[in-house]
């Protein structure tokens, strides 16, 4: 086995592998050693790699190893379709983890709706988190053998996190605010609406809110970052992984456009106001999930209604990890 970064976020992967125990990358496609953290810096990065990819470079290569073999790549980020690229061109099959999420609309999220439909096309095989998933990808067509799971792996993640927390509450009250999807921050309408929502907010609930390095740049950009210094809105760096679950454990309740702090709150019981039109996941939905579809009025309808949407957590029942390499054994074993 071997693990291969793509380069878009690795600083933070450093950090987030030794938070989790794994051993450090085997490899990775981009030899930068930092976090892309602009659009210019993204599209550099994006079109340097697809260039090295397609024109075959020795050193995706090497990176990748020799085939045959299955890439598994993850979700629906720029990474996500990177690395099927690489693999495809290089004589891999590819495995996409979370298959058969879609929001229904192409546009909804952008540009990660798109990714994710390019990669279950390509994909050999689709691993979906649940039957709900497995029903949409058959729905669509998709050519690679279907795969369910019992549940998503971001589930066995929260779990390993919440064994390390000791098991007092924080004590205060608060509303845990974390955004950073590019249909957000790179609308300066969207933003203006979001820290009005947040002013509002802190009139009623203390507000901590985790900013992203990205996020930071087009508040301040927007010349917003100013006004939630000065409404009394606590502005937290980037935390562990393990800080930030604990905030999610203990918050009264999370404000987010983040599709995986939507699923970490439905397991978790917490109740989420997801800042969004639309969600590929149906985490939580009609329970202590509420999707705003972007209306102002949404934030203090979800404030009056925290006790009534908090739910007990959902245990771990299953690993669904194990399940995807038990597969994967079975799988080419069958073809020694």
């Amino acid at each position: 086995m071997r693990l291969v970064g793509t380069g878009q976020h690795a600083q933070s992967m450093e950090g987030l592998l030794r938070e989790l125990a794994l051993p450090p990358l085997d490899s990775a496609l981009d030899p930068r050693n930092r976090d892309i953290t602009t659009i210019r810096e993204g599209l550099c990065w994006l079109l340097g790699a697809l260039s090295r990819i397609l024109g075959g470079s020795s050193s995706v290569a090497e990176a990748l190893g020799p085939p045959p073999g299955v890439c598994l790549v993850h979700g629906d980020t720029a990474s996500t379709w990177l690395g099927t690229e690489a693999a495809r061109r290089f004589g891999f099959r590819v495995g996409h983890l979370e298959a058969g999420l879609e929001s229904g609309t192409v546009f909804a999220p952008f540009p990660e709706e798109l990714i994710r439909r390019s990669v279950m096309r390509r994909a050999d095989f689709l691993f979906a988190p649940g039957h709900w998933a497995a029903e949409n990808i058959r729905r669509r067509g998709y050519p690679g053998q279907v795969v369910p799971l019992s549940a998503n792996t971001n589930l066995e993640s929260l779990h390993l996190a919440l064994e390390r927390l000791p098991e007092t509450v924080m004590d205060q009250q608060f509303l845990l605010v974390s955004i950073h999807r590019l249909e957000t921050i790179q609308r300066k309408d969207r933003l203006a609406r979001l820290v009005e929502v947040l002013e509002d907010c802190v009139r009623r609930i203390p507000v901590r809110f985790v900013v992203h390095s990205p996020t930071r740049r087009r508040l301040e950009k927007a010349r917003l970052w100013e006004r939630l210094e000065r409404g009394q809105i606590q502005l937290l760096p980037p935390r562990t992984y393990p800080d930030f679950v604990r905030l999610l454990r203990d918050a009264a309740g999370v404000l987010t456009d983040g599709g995986s702090v939507q699923e970490e709150c439905a397991y978790l019981g917490t109740p989420c106001l997801l800042w969004r039109a639309a969600t590929e996941r149906p985490d939580g939905l009609g329970e202590n999930v509420v999707l705003s579809r972007l209306q102002a009025t949404a934030a203090n309808d979800f404030l009056n209604r925290l006790d009534e949407l908090r739910r007990p957590r959902v245990p771990l029942a299953s690993s669904p990890s194990t399940e995807i390499v038990e597969f994967l054994i079975k799988t080419l074993a069958a073809e020694l």
